[in-house]
């Protein structure tokens, strides 16, 4: 399920109550214990059960096909990319665009569908669903034509979940901003080294049972090398960055049997949907061993490459 207020992922009903109730400082809502329930009674009750992961997620053989028992990537992620490349869903991307009080947004790919987030300037905690957690998922194969008449519900539910928000997510600002001008610019992150595009945000990080999900902030192409690059962003210096974005990438390492192939056919798409001729026609070689972490220094970006194992 999602969180209503941010669209984070949590794997269970209580998850996301805590969640709802940490302090904004570190990502939560400082929501009360009685809204966080009700909220996340809402969210239970209108999201599909998440499959249950045992263990250390397992790998996929080499052909990439979504077989059943894989928790990488799924068969329905690769339909979504398919379905995202299509003429059809740019005019989603219009659609959603024409609506100036989103304020930008971003389309996340998932194995049940398109999640449509927003990027608002105006929004003290963007990458707000928009809609609930059931509106703002875009099922396969759906026209802009069907979607015009759910607008008006979306807008209502932005106004209301920003109306809650207390207090501002830098990160999370951030993040919003350099999707936002990265979307508007051909897919370049703007303050990053001029061979990288952007490709996608919030990819989940696979943890034991019982662990904290984590997620991968950034995931851009390099087009020197034609790898993936993750990137980690703080909304200030933070000792730990380092570590953290080295520990994605070893996992993006680790599975790239699975996710060079899904992100190739991602990069492609994005390519498509946003004016970048450099991606359209990718092969992506393999995962940068390096990686890099973000924070911002005034109106521009401080970017630290941090190196790894080759």
């Amino acid at each position: 399920m999602f969180c209503p207020l941010c669209n984070k992922m949590a794997v269970s009903e209580s998850g996301l109550r805590k969640h709802l109730t940490g302090t904004g400082a570190y990502g939560g809502h400082d929501e009360t214990p009685q809204a966080a329930a009700e909220l996340a009674r809402r969210a239970a009750a209108s999201s599909a059960p998440l499959p249950a992961r045992s263990g250390l997620v397992r790998r996929r053989a080499a052909d990439g096909s979504g077989r059943p028992g894989s928790n990488v990537v799924r068969a329905g992620h690769m339909d979504t990319v398919a379905y995202m490349a299509t003429p059809q869903f740019k005019e989603v991307v219009k659609l959603f665009d024409a609506w100036q009080e989103i304020g930008g947004a971003y389309f996340r790919p998932t194995d049940n569908g398109v999640r449509a987030v927003d990027l608002s300037a105006t929004s003290l905690k963007p990458r707000i669903g928009i809609g609930d957690a059931a509106l703002s998922l875009i099922r396969r194969g759906t026209s802009a034509a069907a979607l015009t008449a759910t607008m008006a519900t979306r807008i209502t539910y932005l106004r209301e979940v920003r109306a809650r928000q207390t207090s501002a997510s830098l990160e999370n600002q951030f993040e919003a901003r350099l999707i936002r001008e990265a979307q508007s610019a051909g897919l370049v992150l703007s303050g990053f080294p001029s061979v990288l595009r952007f490709v996608h945000s919030q990819w989940r990080i696979d943890t034991p049972e019982g662990a904290p999900q984590e997620f991968c902030d950034l995931l851009a192409v390099d087009l020197s090398t034609r790898k993936l690059v993750v990137v980690e962003l703080k909304c200030r210096p933070d000792a730990s960055a380092a570590n953290q974005a080295l520990r994605y990438a070893s996992y993006f390492k680790a599975n790239a049997v699975d996710l060079v192939p899904f992100f190739e056919q991602v990069a492609r798409m994005m390519g498509t949907l946003y004016g970048c001729l450099d991606l359209t026609q990718m092969r992506l070689e393999g995962v940068a061993a390096d990686a890099l972490v973000a924070w911002p220094l005034g109106s521009t970006v401080h970017v630290e490459r941090v190196q790894g194992a080759a």
